[in-house]
């Protein structure tokens, strides 16, 4: 894979302050994600540059490129949700190339996870893919029961995310870059 990345992706892991809990999404789409669980989290946009150049008002920079990550997780957390998020915490990037679509050939791609604490209850479906909590031994486990009782696996790489972001959270480790 090249280095120059393509496609950027932000994801949250919300946890209840216990960690034993975990705010999700039951995935309609993309196809390859379907019917799974996963983070709320989505496609880094154009606004979530304008935000950072905003702040940082010089050209496209490492900086740059971090705080659109950390905007695009708020705002899909908000979106997907309705969490406004006090905080958040990276705990991982994760480089990879994108699954082939109709239209084009895999690509490179970054995903940087970032971790918070909060009220996951107050977590609601906002938009089409429902969202639900679900208990993180569950998650561990590879497969959760969502709000209607319907179990979901997992994203494959799901449960070495919470697991990874629960230790973020207890101070155990620093940040991961995985390559």
């Amino acid at each position: 894979m090249n280095n120059q990345i393509v496609k950027r992706y932000s994801a949250v892991a919300l946890f209840s302050p216990d960690l034993d809990r975990v705010v999700l999404i039951h995935k309609l789409r993309p196809a390859w994600q379907a019917g799974k669980a996963n983070f709320p989290g989505g496609k880094v946009e154009d606004s979530d540059r304008v935000e950072a150049a905003r702040k940082y008002s010089t050209a496209w920079s490492h900086l740059e490129t971090e705080a659109a990550h950390l905007y695009c997780a708020a705002r899909e957390l908000a979106e997907e949700t309705g969490i406004v998020a006090e905080s958040l915490t990276l705990f991982c990037t994760l480089r990879f190339n994108s699954p082939a679509t109709d239209t084009a050939s895999p690509q490179p791609a970054e995903c940087r996870f970032f971790c918070a604490v909060g009220d996951v209850d107050q977590a609601r479906t906002v938009e089409a893919e429902p969202v639900f909590v679900a208990d993180v031994d569950d998650v561990l486990d590879g497969q959760v029961i969502d709000r209607n009782a319907i179990t979901l696996p997992t994203m494959g790489n799901l449960p070495w995310l919470v697991a990874m972001a629960r230790q973020r959270l207890r101070g155990d480790v620093a940040a991961f870059d995985i390559k």
